[in-house]
């Protein structure tokens, strides 16, 4: 399967970057590569996540690397969009609009 990262998650990562880059790039570096490769499991076992409650019923799915919440949409058997990267104690009600 095809993993594409809108536009949105893409701005995620930039923003987890900028803030873990503050206290070291190295680390911010390592940590960005660490979310796209657990994203990149998603290619072979899709269905692998678990609805995210506050989004209970919809069609996206998420898994999590540490405190982070990958955001994620099976588009048909060939494609998966990854919609967003979120820390887990952002208050994702407020973030539902983005989804």
């Amino acid at each position: 399967m095809t993993l594409i990262w809108t536009y949105r998650a893409r701005q995620c990562l930039r923003e987890i970057r900028e803030y873990i880059s503050k206290d070291s790039p190295l680390k911010a570096g390592n940590f960005i590569r660490q979310i796209i490769e657990k994203a990149e499991v998603l290619s072979g076992t899709p269905r692998i996540g678990t609805r995210p409650p506050e989004l209970d019923g919809s069609k996206y799915l998420q898994i999590f690397h540490g405190y982070y919440r990958i955001i994620y949409e099976i588009v048909n058997e060939e494609t998966i969009h990854i919609h967003g990267v979120i820390h887990t104690r952002r208050d994702f009600n407020r973030l539902r609009d983005d989804f």
